[in-house]
């Protein structure tokens, strides 16, 4: 009778042996139980898209870092009364480059006041996890205290705002 190949050096094809695959799965396992309701979909979100998401996202965070198109984009979202949210996107990338201490915690209670906390002067549109995830770690903020709602801020405008002002500007 023939001999069989060991599974383990067939799996190995496959990217490495069974017990590096399981132990990659429970890695991927125990990552999901310490997500977010959020942190999971924007995984799923990233995913299924296959690459096509994140080129994209690559592509708009490009266009955000040219200043030129920026303000282009600003007045663009003063005519939809939107600009709120590409402040609060600005706002809080500056916040996350800030070295932790008193300062970090004066602006991520400034920007919470202004952007995030309900009836604020320019409150962005936030979905009540997003929002209540903030609201949750604003006592003890970290540079990850507003990721959550940044990204939802930063699909919003991106499928939405970034999309009709490409429209206007091909026309």
């Amino acid at each position: 009778m023939p001999r069989r190949k060991s599974s383990s050096s067939s799996s190995e094809g496959l990217g490495g042996s069974r017990s590096s695959i399981r132990r990659t799965l429970s890695q991927r396992k125990m990552r999901l139980k310490t997500m977010s309701e959020d942190e999971k979909t924007f995984t799923r979100k990233i995913t299924t898209k296959n690459g096509k998401w994140l080129e994209a996202q690559k592509t708009f965070r490009d266009f955000l870092n040219q200043k030129a198109k920026l303000r282009s984009f600003r007045e663009f979202l003063k005519t939809e009364f939107s600009q709120e949210n590409l402040d609060f996107w600005l706002e809080v990338e500056k916040y996350q480059q800030m070295d932790e201490g008193e300062e970090r915690d004066e602006m991520a209670s400034a920007i919470y006041k202004r952007f995030v906390k309900c009836g604020a002067s320019e409150q962005v549109n936030l979905s009540h996890s997003a929002r209540q995830s903030v609201t949750d770690r604003i006592q003890e903020p970290d540079a990850d205290t507003f990721l959550i709602a940044q990204r939802e801020i930063f699909r919003l405008i991106e499928q939405d705002s970034y999309r009709r002002f490409s429209q206007s500007m091909r026309q």
